[in-house]
């Protein structure tokens, strides 16, 4: 897991990679929004996919956004 600040949001967010392929690739990355950020605070999980014939990225499955996820 790597913690780094964000500049542009002024707070450290946490970013870990859980899960990769026969390639090292990674397949799985979530990122934790700490608890001082309010409604936006939490873990967001990313899914990876990639071309079987290169190798290159494919598709990204993305958590929805705390405000879609208000909204339904």
């Amino acid at each position: 897991m790597s913690t780094a600040p964000n500049p542009v949001l002024g707070y450290t967010q946490s970013t870990e990679v859980t899960g990769y392929n026969h390639a090292y690739q990674p397949t799985g990355t979530q990122i934790v929004i700490p608890d001082s950020e309010g409604e936006l605070a939490g873990t967001y999980a990313y899914e990876h996919g990639y071309t079987k014939e290169t190798g290159l990225p494919f598709w990204t499955k993305a958590p929805p956004s705390a405000r879609s996820s208000r909204n339904a």
